[in-house]
């Protein structure tokens, strides 16, 4: 039971640091301005190319 529950562990770690990879993405192509267009937002609705400036 201890070697399935790390298991299931380890793949939530998988998939947490996946999103915080996607997370600095697109943070990083932010420009935190007044712009209607939002990266963050479109990424998140899964929209776009997140991967790529």
């Amino acid at each position: 039971m201890a070697v399935a529950h790390r298991a299931s562990i380890d793949q939530k770690i998988v998939e947490l640091r996946a999103m915080r990879e996607s997370l600095r993405d697109l943070n990083e192509r932010c420009h935190g301005d007044d712009r209607p267009e939002c990266p963050i937002l479109d990424g998140l609705a899964g929209e776009g190319n997140t991967t790529s400036p």
